[in-house]
């Protein structure tokens, strides 16, 4: 499925719970979830700089750095965990190790995941993940980033051979922001 469309879909998607058959049973579930993957936890893949990732969320005033533990001291290349302004999204960064052969060529992992401690009243959490989702989807369409979204499919569809609905965003360009662009790291 195309980002774009993907992007557009999550930001229509009313907020409501609808039903869906799972393993032959009837079940109950936001529509979020059943249609488009948005569960509790979410993941972007990205063939950019990680190093630039952090930058990027530190810098945007969208996100903080969210410490739990203030004691653990933070490595630039390490993971790193950020949250929305809100404090109901975390947002868990890492590098990607490139021993990893399952998704070649990503270099960074975003883990998008609901604080439980946290609501905002008369918010559904899925509301919550699909617009952190739509807005770290527009940097990355601005951005020109490669990406791939493994969690786009829906509940309803899992086990019905939807690669299809997996969002994969290759654009043609480079990377916009050099800081964003993956460096040779010399060894």
């Amino acid at each position: 499925m195309k980002l774009e469309d993907y992007l557009k879909a999550i930001k229509e998607c009313p907020d409501e719970m609808v039903r869906y058959k799972s393993n032959g049973e009837k079940r109950l579930g936001h529509r979020l979830s059943v249609e488009f993957g948005i569960d509790s936890h979410f993941a972007i893949y990205l063939k950019a700089d990680y190093v630039g990732i952090i930058r990027y969320l530190n810098k945007s005033g969208q996100y903080l750095e969210y410490k739990p533990d203030k004691s653990i001291p933070r490595d630039a290349y390490g993971p790193q965990l950020f949250a929305n302004l809100a404090e109901t999204i975390i947002l868990p960064t890492m590098s990607m190790d490139p021993a990893i052969k399952i998704y070649v060529g990503y270099t960074a992992a975003i883990s998008l995941r609901p604080e439980k401690q946290r609501r905002i009243d008369g918010i559904a959490w899925q509301r919550l993940m699909a617009d952190e989702v739509y807005k770290l989807g527009q940097f990355i369409l601005d951005e020109n980033i490669p990406i791939l979204m493994p969690d786009t499919i829906g509940r309803n569809y899992r086990g019905k051979h939807a690669e299809s609905l997996i969002v994969v965003h290759e654009p043609e360009n480079q990377i916009k922001s050099p800081y964003l662009r993956i460096k040779e790291h010399k060894i």
